[in-house]
């Protein structure tokens, strides 16, 4: 499973790398415009973008952990699907994390599962926003997203205590890899809320209304062609 580690891995740390300052540089080396890779070609909707890399990676990572932990039900215990290493003096099991009954959930809710419906609801925001950026909404939807991710990191930091105190420092590689994905979300929707209260959010040079396009086309009419009386 370790060849799934590393395809999100790699997405996260592209979105999460995009999404900073560094992003613009590796934009313009990439010759980003209009043109190519407009997606690219400005802050927000490259944060945007790389929030839907980090998106996808934390869900597919979530997918991972959550499959792990049902398949190590199926087998009473037994399962070659999870993985245990140590990283910088740290004890990644986690066969023995998904093992432990009382703290392999979230109220009830299994720890996967529970990243899968954030990442979803995350998702919507993200989506949402980019789809349309100049609805009067948008403010509200970077609110929650500030609010929701912070909530996420909240959570995390209370599964790190678990995993270091209760459980005596057993912790999950893709649980941990979440957990980073969400404190990443966290900063982006901060970096977004900045450009929103700052006025730099629309760029005229790459923003239209589509919505103002529609109210053109319906106020523009249909107007008859004049016949020239003088022949």
């Amino acid at each position: 499973m370790m060849e799934w580690i590393f395809i999100y891995s790699a997405l996260i740390l592209i979105g999460a790398l995009l999404a900073t300052s560094l992003g613009e540089t590796i934009a313009n080396a990439l010759g980003a415009s209009e043109e190519k890779l407009s997606w690219m070609a400005n802050d927000r909707t490259r944060k945007l973008g790389a929030m839907q890399l980090m998106l996808l990676g934390g869900f597919i990572a979530s997918i991972d952990l959550f499959w792990i932990q049902n398949k190590y039900m199926e087998y009473s215990g037994i399962t070659a699907a999870s993985t245990a290493m140590d990283i910088f003096g740290l004890n990644f099991d986690t066969t023995t994390f998904v093992g432990d009954l009382e703290n392999n959930n979230f109220f009830g809710i299994p720890w996967g599962f529970g990243g899968m419906l954030f990442f979803v609801i995350i998702g919507w925001f993200t989506l949402s926003i980019k789809a349309e950026p100049t609805a009067t909404w948008v403010d509200l939807f970077l609110k929650l997203g500030v609010l929701s991710t912070g909530f996420g990191v909240a959570v995390s930091l209370y599964l790190v205590y678990i995993q270091t105190f209760v459980m005596d420092g057993v912790y999950s590689l893709e649980a941990t890899i979440i957990q980073l994905t969400i404190f990443s979300l966290l900063l982006a929707f901060a970096s977004l809320q900045k450009m929103k209260n700052e006025g730099t959010w629309v760029e005229k040079k790459y923003d239209s209304d589509p919505l103002d396009k529609k109210r053109k086309r319906r106020s523009g009419g249909y107007i008859a062609p004049t016949i020239d009386s003088e022949e």
